[in-house]
């Protein structure tokens, strides 16, 4: 018996797979978001290539921060969503 697995995480699975052979080769891509689940929040992280990145930690401190998006949001639609709002700008999972 073949066990399937959820269309949403299989995204992520396979974001997160792309996400890391795109590290391994080094990061082309500076103008980076990278989305990851904590402490039940979906947040963005800034790269550091990303010009947006010194805006961001002059005024808050941190690359990182968290989206109006609960954990339980499907990575999916977080993706899209974040990518939709940031033109320009390649937007992962991690």
């Amino acid at each position: 018996m073949t066990r399937r697995t959820n269309p949403d995480t299989q995204r992520a699975i396979d974001a997160v797979r792309a996400y890391d052979r795109i590290m391994a080769n080094g990061n082309p891509y500076a103008n980076q978001i990278v989305l990851f689940v904590a402490e039940g929040v979906w947040h963005a992280q800034y790269t550091p290539l990303n010009p947006e990145r010194r805006k961001i930690l002059d005024a808050f401190g941190t690359d990182t921060l968290p989206t109006p998006y609960m954990a339980q949001m499907p990575p999916q639609t977080v993706l899209d969503t974040i990518r939709r709002r940031n033109p320009g700008l390649v937007v992962g999972l991690r």
